[in-house]
């Protein structure tokens, strides 16, 4: 016969309804034992824990009291502890506050179970105010107590109040354990020489460092870029015969990255490939990072594969993370899903494993297209010659319209997007020998004077005013981009700030010039007779004296960024106006005025921030937005109208703003599109939509903004009738 505790947790978990009535109407056979026997109540929320039947406990706590059953700190301690699990931590503190209310004076146990459920929580604040609160109440705080405490610092990156509370614990005469000094030094990830102190320390309290300490001061040296350091800890470890981790495989890959080792990160990159650890995402990217800064671009191509192939694993993980749905044609539909799904399981700016990257993200634009969506949707319009995108962005469509054979049109306001495109698509055919000996000798020049990067940009800007200067500033451009990143993988143009004078070395430009190169071979290896042409103007002006079969678009997402502000960012970085000067308003790459239907008096440096529609900084500042953005939305898409031919076809990929996100656009733009596009007198064939599972636990960022593909066509004259 099971004990009186657990025949209760029997009876309450029957239960499907779960309120203060049926708690207490349960209960009521078993009261006598529990007000006998205090501690039964005790083990009938440990077994409710055990069970994580986490609605019940705070039920049958009031239960108790009501039925006039012992309640103490010992049945607290234990329900606390199940929210502290559970990393509920207002559940947690709120049942402290409840003690208090019950006059039941919190032990050390249980402040140290919800001090641990904000340091889970990373709640430091407040963990910090209860540890002051048994202070005052002269509750007696141990290892546990104070290493929660420091954990929760740690979390937050509150390294000096980590610090401070290892002091207190040594004049209080309170030795700390590894754990206490491991929460220390993952506190000290942004000050280097604090955490290798601590690891010193270690051996002064009788400690042995163990993989967490040494994982968490390598990860400090990493931030600090202190390779030598990284490397003798490296050695440490193993004359102490540690084994690495994969945290500490990965964070000693890192450091050696940042500091441009690369011989020292392919060698610890062989390790962990070779080891019982998966290789993921992180090493792979640090270890392609490192190659790229010392100017080792072919061993960048031998790992290109192998980032390719992890990347891949990880987003399978992701298929469960959301659903899709259509209207229209399933011959239709289904691309359409299917460029969705591949919109956010591949993600910009990788392509699967075993495809060629050919240009793909070698700068990493703003809200990219992913390519494998881009080559589906271009699978809906097999027999279009002539394709456009209206927002060419860095030209993820243009690459793919070419290794299709197509001819393309791009266009964009952003001189940024515009010098992107212009060379992620080789649309000024640049003589590569000459451009290779050109960045060699520059490189060269460099390293014999022993100078920066801002001398190498001098030495570019001096160059004659053509295609091949043109070049070279955009191959800087993209290495100034990664000089500062530890990873392939956090490089982006969101924000590029400003790069330390020896944060690029001539190796690095070398080596990024060689891999541009190689990757132009590989995109004019398909796209030998298409043609490419790109005009910086508003599209909503824009006449093409030829029409086009086709666009294929992503249109901005309203209220969601500002393509400007990273224009703004590299041009400063670039000095002058030489990203300005790359092409004029309502010109083409090549110089030529654009056939635009509208005079545009504008200095190229104002030309984007006017015409850019939809931007985030609107969307927070002008109560009009989204019936202005729906009048820009009628105004393109009726340009695009015109410059399609008639039974040609436009498919969007248009986003809405995220609802959770502070300052983002927020709302639905599925059928306002649809009906702009229709005012403009297209008809929709089919559209699709992907949306997050809000209340997967694993959500990652960049996932819950809803996207829609609309696919439309501007019908013929029989079509009309």
């Amino acid at each position: 016969m099971p004990s009186p505790a657990i025949a209760a947790a029997n009876a309450l978990c029957k239960n499907q309804e779960v309120t203060h009535e049926t708690i207490s109407r349960d209960l009521q056979p078993f009261l006598e034992d529990f007000r006998s026997y205090p501690q039964l109540g005790t083990a009938l929320l440990s077994n409710l824990a055990g069970r994580k039947k986490l609605r019940h406990i705070p039920i049958v706590l009031e239960a108790l009291v009501t039925n006039h059953c012992e309640v103490n700190a010992f049945h607290y301690g234990v329900s606390i502890s199940a929210f502290k699990k559970a990393e509920k931590w207002p559940n947690a503190l709120w049942l402290l506050r409840q003690m208090e209310r019950q006059d039941i004076s919190p032990n050390t146990v249980t402040y140290s179970a919800c001090i641990s459920a904000m340091e889970k929580g990373s709640q430091w604040v407040q963990g910090l105010d209860l540890l002051s609160e048994m202070e005052q109440k002269k509750v007696k705080k141990n290892v546990i107590t104070v290493s929660y405490a420091i954990s929760a610092c740690a979390k937050a990156g509150k390294w000096q109040g980590a610090i401070d509370l290892l002091a207190e614990m040594c004049k209080e005469k309170s030795h700390p354990d590894n754990v206490v000094m491991n929460a220390c030094i993952s506190g000290c990830c942004t000050e280097w020489p604090v955490a290798m102190h601590l690891l010193r320390e270690m051996h002064g309290f009788q400690l042995k460092p163990d993989i967490i300490s040494y994982s968490a001061t390598i990860a400090a040296l990493e931030e600090g870029r202190q390779w030598a350091l990284t490397l003798a800890i490296f050695q440490e470890m193993r004359s102490h015969q540690i084994p690495l981790d994969s945290f500490s495989y990965n964070a000693l890959i890192g450091s050696f990255s940042r500091a441009s080792e690369w011989q020292h990160a392919l060698h610890v990159f062989g390790q962990k490939a070779a080891s019982e650890f998966e290789m993921d995402v992180h090493a792979c990217s640090a270890a392609v990072s490192a190659c790229e800064r010392a100017g080792q671009w072919q061993h960048v191509l031998k790992l290109w594969p192998s980032l390719q192939d992890v990347q891949a694993k990880a987003n399978q993980k992701e298929k469960n993370l959301y659903t899709l749905s259509a209207e229209g044609p399933e011959d239709l539909t289904r691309h359409l899903k299917r460029a969705l799904e591949l919109q956010w399981a591949v993600g910009y700016p990788f392509l699967p494993a075993r495809e060629d990257q050919l240009t793909h993200g070698f700068y990493k634009y703003i809200a990219g297209m992913q390519a494998m969506c881009a080559r589906e949707l271009l699978k809906l319009i097999p027999n279009a010659q002539h394709v456009m995108d209206m927002f060419c962005g860095s030209g993820t469509v243009l690459v793919e319209a070419l290794r299709a054979g197509k001819d393309v049109v791009g266009c964009d306001v952003s001189p940024l997007a515009l010098l992107v495109a212009t060379h992620h698509t080789d649309a000024r055919h640049i003589d590569l020998a000459e451009f290779l000996q050109v960045a060699e000798d520059l490189a060269a020049t460099m390293e014999m004077r022993h100078e920066g990067w801002h001398f190498l940009l001098s030495q570019i800007s001096e160059l004659p005013k053509n295609s091949l200067r043109d070049a070279l500033h955009f191959v800087l451009l993209v290495a100034l981009s990664r000089a500062g990143d530890a990873t392939y993988l956090h490089s982006s143009s969101k924000g590029i700030e400003q790069v330390p004078e020896e944060g690029l070395s001539p190796q690095m430009f070398r080596g990024i010039a060689k891999l541009y190169a190689s990757r132009v071979v590989a995109l004019k290896s398909y796209s030998k007779s298409s043609n490419c042409q790109i005009y910086r103007c508003d599209n909503r002006i824009l006449r093409l004296p030829e029409l086009v079969d086709a666009i294929v678009t992503g249109p901005p997402y309203p209220g969601v960024y500002d393509y400007h502000s990273p224009a703004r960012s590299c041009a400063d970085l670039l000095g002058g106006d030489v990203l300005y000067q790359f092409c004029a308003p309502a010109s083409d790459i090549h110089g030529s005025r654009a056939p635009v239907n509208a005079e545009i008096s504008d200095s190229s440096s104002s030309y984007a921030p006017e015409r850019e529609i939809g931007q985030n900084s609107l969307w927070i500042n002008d109560l009009q937005f989204a019936a202005k953005w729906q009048a820009q939305q009628e105004e393109w898409l009726a340009s695009a109208f015109e410059n399609l031919k008639e039974g040609g076809t436009a498919t969007l990929m248009i986003g809405d703003g995220d609802l959770k996100v502070a300052g983002d656009g927020g709302f639905d733009n599925l059928q306002p599109t649809v009906k702009a596009a229709e005012k403009a007198g297209f008809h929709t064939l089919a559209t699709a939509t992907i949306r997050g599972r809000s209340k997967h636990p694993r959500q990652p960022k960049g996932m819950k903004r809803t996207e829609h593909m609309v696919h439309l066509q501007k019908p013929t004259p029989l079509q009309q009738r």
